[in-house]
């Protein structure tokens, strides 16, 4: 099983465990989505859209104030979206429509331990023999 699709499970795990509708796992300066598991479909066809603008919109004031923050939550309508700053320049984004927000939030923290060792290992290279 690659990496990512270990990345992916932890995800739907998580997702599944806290009842969440998206995580995704993104990398910070170019905003490359390295791993996403959906477990509600969204029922708004321009959420997917909404949820990318959003995390440009918080790339952009980032870099605008030069701002370093662990955690965003961006409470809208129907949906709470949390963004955590995670681990080798990633962010997580949770998107809910649970108000548990204090719950998650301990959650996502409990998580980096795990997937820094997942990254990690995702991140080394194969070693050949020479």
């Amino acid at each position: 099983m690659s990496n990512v699709h270990k990345l992916e499970n932890t995800l739907k795990l998580f997702a599944e465990e806290m009842e969440c509708d998206e995580v995704i796992l993104f990398e910070r300066a170019t905003l490359l989505v390295v791993a996403k598991y959906v477990r509600v479909p969204p029922s708004d066809e321009k959420r997917p859209q909404r949820v990318s603008k959003t995390i440009k919109n918080f790339k952009a004031k980032l870099d605008r104030n030069k701002i370093s923050h662990d955690l965003f939550e961006i409470k809208l309508s129907r949906l709470t979206i949390f963004i955590h700053k995670f681990i080798f320049d990633t962010f997580l984004m949770v998107v809910t429509r649970d108000t548990l927000t204090e719950l998650i939030s301990f959650n996502i923290k409990s998580l980096k331990a795990h997937f820094s060792k997942l990254l990690q290992d995702s991140c080394q290279q194969p070693k050949t023999s020479g």
